[in-house]
């Protein structure tokens, strides 16, 4: 029996070790991992291992083994792969666009994208965002902000208000108004917050009114009381009047009225607060309230406090008072921090202290984190952060290994490079020069165990003068004095009949310009041949532009409005002429006559068809129109007109109390010409521009000076000149429908 059992059992033994030997066909294809290396056997013996790969958009934990055991591919490892995803491409959002090329369909995982922040935002920090889960993830704690333009400006006698915009930042409109009495001046009362600042000037706000003689009385009133003695029933246009609060009332600014017209109009608004007045409901505040109840009017000295919810910080006085009919200053409730598991795990960092996983950090609480295994950080200090008004500045910690872009060395070596701050160890990056520079050997750097190996470049040589074209020139805005950078470019444009063949753009490398363009001469054809006519002989070869051939007609023929000749503007002729027929056609009667001027040449009862005219002006007149008429089928052209000139009469100067600006200036002047005057002794003119006219068909319109410091009415449509003495100024009283008061 024993003999038989151990027979058994070395059979049983010998059974399963064949087994064991089977072979394995070559390693399988699965969705989310691939072999490494070659199989391309038919068959592996038992025993052999084979390493596998996660296929893209998957991600390994640990080493990924299968061993051929039984004809079978089983694990011998735990490792595994993880569905990450991949990604689209980087997004563009409103105020930020991923920079470089991303004309790939989907990207890695892990893959980083830098953005930049689009015109009218500021950016604060690099961002970043990683492909993660098939999403672009954050990475960094850079963010884009819009501009801010500041407060838009005040305007005198006016105000401002915001209508888009929830603050004075890129996009923001504001629109301002004039206080009651003033009117505005500028076309649009509105500016706008755009890349480079707010558009156009501040508008401007003057006083205007109902036409009038003059004021009544000064105007009463229950708060306010005249400094000085007015007692008069009556007071001229510009009379200025400062008032003061009564004993029972406080002062708030200066207060001042002006006659304008035939009413008092406020020019500077004060105001007059009762002493002791009550105030209306306390200033609401943002994530806050005050304690008690709320009433519609509290008493002068009311006290009122306020308070801010839990973890909120209270920053000013927690207590406020009524007084005079106005509340303190009332505090703000400061937000306090969230520290979010998201952004611990995107910038790999947890909290220092186990129980210092809390949901919110007071604001200007410090708050310490440490890396996550396998991750560090350049300076520990960093790992203390500081919470401010709701915003944690979060630390970033990176493989361990990683360099970190030095700001300070890159401005030394006069490099710079657009990607994330963090380059992984071994990896290689390429850097590019500053404006004006070269590199001095390589732009490549390869980050070894946290040192990174910088290139450097220098400065290249410059282009000291602007390149010469022959018929060519640089653009005016793209010359310079002091010489051209290396990488700096010009641009160029041809004179006239010339065209550019060549690079337009020329560009400065180190100290030597590209290849320039051509500004060649543009050819026209032959001359035309025209009907009952040829050009004259000697022709030439070619033609350049500017070039002028003459025409002759055949017998029996002459030229239509005695243009002889034809020439060549860029690329084609211009002003053929036309041969007609002499006598073809019915005949014309007498040419037309014009007022001041007259034709020359015989005047006959009738002319052939074909025949032409030449019409005068005398001396000074100006001709209008084609000089030269032609007869065709028995109607004439158009004639010209002769304009009248103007002439500065002795009479008109002497009531305008103007003369001739210059001793030797002809008192004719040509239509349309220009002449300058200049006031009589002893009389003034508010603008001095109204001085140079111009003359219109033989009417000057006269400026008119008057008597220095005296206010006067204008020739011009309902307009009154003044002195006003208030404002240490000339002033101007313009009426359009009304007066108003500039």
């Amino acid at each position: 029996m024993l003999l038989n059992g151990y027979i058994v059992f070395f059979m049983v033994t010998l059974r399963g070790a064949a087994a064991a030997d089977t072979a394995c066909s070559p390693p399988p294809r699965e969705p989310e991992i691939e072999v490494q290396g070659s199989w391309d056997e038919e068959s592996y013996r038992s025993g052999t291992v084979a390493t596998f790969t996660c296929r893209p958009g998957y991600s390994s934990l640990g080493v990924i083994k299968k061993a051929c055991l039984d004809g079978h591919w089983k694990p011998v490892s735990s490792g595994k792969c993880i569905y990450v995803g991949t990604c689209d491409r980087p997004p563009r959002y409103v105020d930020m666009e991923p920079q470089g090329v991303w004309d790939e369909e989907s990207y890695p995982a892990d893959k980083v994208a830098t953005f930049s922040c689009r015109p009218g935002y500021t950016q604060h920090g690099v961002i970043e965002k990683s492909c993660i889960d098939g999403e672009w993830k954050p990475v960094s704690n850079g963010r884009c902000q819009l501009k801010s333009c500041g407060p838009p400006g005040d305007i005198e006698s006016g105000s401002f208000e915001l209508v888009a915009g929830d603050d004075y930042v890129f996009g923001a409109v504001v629109r301002y108004t004039c206080n009651k009495g003033y009117k505005m001046m500028t076309d649009d009362n509105t500016r706008q917050c755009r890349t480079n600042g707010w558009t156009d000037n501040l508008p401007k706000c003057q006083v205007y009114h109902i036409a009038g003689d003059g004021c009544g009385p000064i105007p009463r009133e229950e708060e306010l009381e005249v400094q000085g003695k007015w007692e008069d029933e009556s007071y001229p246009i510009g009379t200025l009047v400062t008032f003061t609060c009564r004993p029972s009332y406080i002062q708030q600014g200066a207060i001042k009225k002006i006659c304008a017209g035939d009413q008092w109009v406020t020019l500077l608004t004060g105001k007059c607060i009762r002493a002791g007045a009550s105030c209306s409901a306390p200033p609401t505040i943002a994530h806050g309230d005050f304690l008690g109840s709320n009433q519609p009017h509290y008493r002068s000295g009311s006290q009122l406090e306020y308070k801010c919810p839990e973890y909120y910080t209270l920053q000013g006085n927690r207590i406020v008072k009524c007084e005079d009919g106005e509340w303190d200053e009332p505090p703000v409730c400061l937000e306090p921090c969230t520290a979010r598991e998201k952004e611990l795990k995107e910038n790999n960092i947890v909290f220092k202290w186990k129980n210092a996983d809390k949901l919110y950090s007071k604001h200007d609480e410090i708050m310490e984190f440490i890396c996550v295994a396998g991750y560090e950080i350049a300076e520990r200090s960093l790992l203390r952060v500081k919470c401010n008004m709701g915003e944690i500045p979060y630390p970033k910690c990176n493989k361990i290994g990683s360099c970190l872009l030095s700001e300070e060395t890159m401005k030394n070596q006069n490099i710079y490079i657009n990607r994330s701050s963090a380059i992984q160890d071994g990896e290689k990056v390429t850097f590019e020069c500053n404006k004006g520079m070269i590199p001095e050997k390589t732009l490549e750097g390869t980050c070894k165990m946290r040192v990174l190996n910088y290139p450097r470049c220098i400065t290249a040589n410059k282009c000291k003068l602007a390149p010469d074209v022959p018929n060519g020139r640089v653009k005016a805005d793209h010359l310079k004095q002091d010489g051209y950078d290396s990488g700096s470019s010009v641009e160029f444009e041809c004179d006239e009949h010339h065209s550019i063949s060549g690079p337009i753009n020329v560009k400065c490398e180190n100290g030597q310009w590209s290849d320039l363009p051509q500004c060649l001469t543009i050819p026209c054809p032959p001359p035309p041949n025209i009907a009952n006519g040829r050009p004259v002989p000697n022709l030439k070869t070619g033609y350049e532009s500017g070039d002028k051939v003459q025409y002759m007609c055949n017998p029996g023929y002459n030229l239509k409005k005695r243009i002889s000749e034809a020439e060549c503007e860029q690329t084609r002729w211009k002003s053929i002429p036309v041969c007609r027929i002499v006598g073809a056609g019915p005949l014309c009667l007498k040419p037309p006559a014009i007022i001041h001027g007259d034709f020359l040449g015989p005047n006959q009862q009738n002319y052939s068809s074909g025949s032409d005219l030449e019409y005068k002006c005398p001396e000074y007149y100006t001709l209008l129109g084609h000089r030269i008429v032609t007869c065709e089928d028995g109607v004439w052209d158009e004639p010209p007109v002769c304009l009248v000139p103007c002439i500065a009469k002795e009479i008109d100067r002497s009531k305008n109390n103007i003369v001739l600006k210059w001793k030797d200036a002809d008192k004719y002047i040509r239509h349309d010409e220009r002449t300058e005057f200049v006031c009589a002794e002893g009389y003034e003119i508010a603008d001095s521009s109204l001085l140079t006219v111009k003359c219109n068909k033989g009417v000057i319109p006269y400026p008119k000076c008057n008597k220095i410091g005296k206010c006067y009415l204008s020739d011009r449509p309902a307009q009154i000149i003044c002195p006003l003495n208030f404002l240490g100024v000339m002033k101007q009283i313009r009426q359009t429908r009304a007066y108003s008061l500039v």
